[in-house]
């Protein structure tokens, strides 16, 4: 197996294993797409940062296993967590029109949006090739 191979291996089974606890936020998957373990930079755009880790969302939500969400205020306050009911379509299109506003470091990319897993206990499937290459 090959550095960027299981690099995309970790980072997924991290997600399954993370996912069993809590959601990630999409700060974190545009981190882990970004920098290797030792935090060297892949040296991507930040549009290309953006994509790969839409992509990781995107593989991840297909398989069934998560879902997507927002964070929201409320009145009182405090915050909800709530799933999109436009499901990828509506992450990628909100995630976008954040970056557009912000850039790759703003706010509201970073934890605004969050993936969560709903198959508790599931373990990763196997990496197709296009998300081994986000590892690259």
């Amino acid at each position: 197996m090959n550095t960027s191979e299981q690099r995309a291996n970790d980072i997924v089974n991290y997600l399954y294993d993370e996912g069993d606890i809590d959601l990630t936020f999409f700060g974190h998957i545009l981190g882990m797409v970004s920098a290797d373990e030792n935090d060297v930079s892949f040296e991507k755009s930040a549009e290309q940062r953006l994509s790969d880790a839409i992509t990781l969302v995107d593989f991840l939500v297909s398989s069934g296993d998560f879902y997507v969400g927002q964070t929201m205020g409320k009145q009182d306050g405090k915050y909800i967590d709530v799933p999109l009911s436009g499901g990828l379509e509506e992450f990628r299109n909100e995630a976008m029109d954040i970056f557009a506003k912000e850039g790759i470091d703003g706010d509201n990319l970073i934890v605004f949006s969050w993936i969560k897993k709903k198959k508790i206990g599931k373990k990763a499937p196997p990496l197709p090739g296009h998300i081994i290459d986000l590892f690259r």
